[in-house]
């Protein structure tokens, strides 16, 4: 079994009795499913319904306590944002990152008496859970502090995720595939920047969506920020996003993936923007579609 925890994690744990009522109208996933879950993935969003921020909840172990999971480079500014919404709600956030631990399972479940549940997510990437007290030890047999791992077992999923495909402000959940990750909920009320969500996907205004990619050629980081346009021939289909060990997620125009030919891939030219010179060539696979 490879058991991972991540330090690039914040836990946060929301107490009092209008927890679940306050993150029902701030979060794109229904609340009021929790206690029946044990564990939702959701984000928030901006008020023109662009992405903001990502965080796990799990159920907590006393009545009305919840769990919120986040990357740590944006905890900050969550946790403004959150205060900010909270107003006279009978709320309390404690930051408890010191004695709280995010950590995956893969391969074979969890151990019986840990607090983990499947991801939700996607079936590939595991059990995800909390442990409390002291970080965990490393070694032979223990957990281990891996990113890379977990990293390449995103992009091969084509898992999105904050900072890197997931862009706060810019990107459209329906676009980086939350709908099939379990993010989004069209059933519950109103919440922040759901008008917008709900007219995309009813009205199927939809044109691009995420892609893992493979990647041959000379990709840095750097490229990447400053733009990798991804090219048909003359014609601009797409713009790559990340990239680990030459495997990759992409945002393709739809027409430009699906076609009647589903075994043969497809392959295009990388092109950093500015430079208009060829720096990769970039393959979909039809077998290896983003979650379903």
């Amino acid at each position: 079994m490879v058991a991972l925890y991540h330090t690039n994690r914040t836990i946060f744990k929301l107490t009092g009795s209008d927890t679940l009522s306050f993150l029902q109208g701030i979060m794109t996933n229904d609340s009021e499913t929790l206690a029946e879950k044990e564990i939702l993935y959701t984000v928030m969003l901006t008020s023109t319904g662009r992405f903001h921020f990502e965080y796990f909840l799990y159920q907590g172990d006393t009545k009305g306590a919840v769990y919120l999971d986040t990357p740590t480079i944006f905890a900050g500014d969550l946790l403004k944002r959150l205060r900010l919404f909270k107003l006279r709600s009978d709320v309390t956030i404690e930051d408890i990152s010191d004695h709280a631990h995010v950590v995956t399972y893969h391969d074979i479940p969890p151990p019986s008496d840990s607090f983990a549940f499947q991801d939700p997510r996607h079936l590939n990437l595991g059990y995800r859970g909390l442990i409390f007290g002291d970080r965990p030890k490393e070694g032979k047999g223990t957990y281990k502090e891996d990113e890379s791992y977990y990293t390449q077992l995103c992009l091969k999923n084509c898992i999105p995720r904050a900072g890197f495909e997931l862009l706060p402000e810019k990107t459209i959940p329906l676009e980086a595939n939350l709908e099939e990750l379990n993010a989004l909920c069209f059933t519950k009320g109103c919440y922040l920047g759901q008008e917008l969500t709900a007219r995309t996907k009813h009205q199927g205004m939809v044109r691009k969506k995420l892609y893992p990619v493979f990647i041959e050629g000379d990709v840095s980081h750097e490229m990447i920020q400053g733009g990798l346009t991804i090219y048909d021939g003359d014609r601009k289909i797409g713009v790559l996003l990340s990239h680990e060990k030459g495997i990759g997620i992409a945002k393709i125009r739809l027409e430009d993936v699906n076609s009647d030919d589903k075994e043969t891939p497809k392959t295009w030219q990388g092109i950093v923007k500015g430079a208009k010179i060829e720096c990769c060539k970039i393959t979909h696979s039809p077998s290896k579609e983003p979650p379903k």
